[in-house]
């Protein structure tokens, strides 16, 4: 038997101390789904979740949602189907992507950057849960998002100015 594996073995177990996440994904638990809320997270912080309502209406419902959360945005810019929306929440700046995937079908990607290389994943799960959330009460949604959604002639009138 070769030394080489075992010291191998040592080393990545002393860089890797402490490092939860890289742990759980050789377990193979790092980079799924969040328990029953359709959020799927990345190794590098992102959350991301696909909601069945146009690009037009999840943006409204973003910014909506920013605004009950006290997150004034900093920039918006659109580059064909996807619209990149930043914000900041104390110490972290927080980047929305919207992406068109069809027309009743939008992807949100949210990364919440804390530092150089900290991520803050529940600000990027609270952005998506309280978009999730204004999108259901402006379009009168059931709460997992299904048939019955009111057009947006429909919603309230202080969101149709």
């Amino acid at each position: 038997m070769s030394w080489r594996p075992i010291a191998l073995a040592g080393i990545m177990a002393l860089l890797l101390q402490g490092c939860a996440a890289i742990g759980l994904t050789f377990l193979g638990a790092g980079a799924g789904v969040a328990a029953d809320t359709g959020t799927s997270h990345t190794l590098s912080g992102t959350a991301s979740r696909t909601f069945a309502a146009p690009a037009d209406q999840v943006r409204r419902a973003t910014h909506v949602a920013l605004r009950s959360m006290a997150m004034r945005i900093a920039e918006e810019t659109v580059d064909g189907d996807t619209r990149t929306i930043v914000t900041h929440a104390g110490n972290r700046t927080i980047e929305i992507e919207l992406q068109r995937l069809t027309a009743k079908a939008t992807r949100m990607s949210v990364v919440a950057k804390h530092h150089v290389l900290m991520r803050d994943r529940a600000t990027a799960d609270q952005v998506i849960e309280q978009t999730q959330e204004t999108l259901d009460h402006l379009y009168a949604r059931s709460p997992k998002g299904g048939e019955g959604a009111a057009s947006p002639a429909t919603a309230p009138a202080r969101e149709r100015q």
